[in-house]
């Protein structure tokens, strides 16, 4: 009897943690409107900022325009200014929310699979 109740304590406690692990992942990373608000309040955090920053100058700008290398500081700056604004956060929330659509909806008609179906009937 003992061994039987110990058996169901653990397969409640199994099933528990899955139905918490699922309610989680779908209120997380299912929901659209709550996966591309955290996206996009991860943009206020001056860290997060200074990492994106970073990139687009040395990925982006400096690859292009090498020359520009002693005015790095400043282009970053510029970069976080742009980055932690209001319409570049607008911006930044849509393509997530197109993202999403694309990857977790399968969703055809996005601006992501448009823009690789261009470039495929291109190549």
């Amino acid at each position: 009897m003992r061994g039987r109740t110990t058996v169901l304590v653990a397969a409640a406690s199994l099933l528990l943690l899955a139905t918490t692990l699922t309610a989680y992942l779908r209120h997380a990373l299912f929901d659209a409107d709550q996966f591309a608000g955290r996206a996009t309040a991860a943009l206020r955090d001056p860290r997060a900022r200074t990492v994106a920053a970073e990139r687009v100058t040395d990925d982006i700008v400096l690859r292009r325009e090498a020359d520009l290398i002693a005015a790095r500081p400043i282009i970053i700056r510029a970069v976080e200014g742009v980055v932690g604004g209001d319409a570049f956060g607008a911006l930044f929330r849509r393509g997530v929310l197109d993202a999403h659509r694309a990857i977790l909806a399968r969703d055809r008609d996005t601006i992501v699979l448009t823009l690789a179906d261009v470039g495929t009937v291109t190549a």
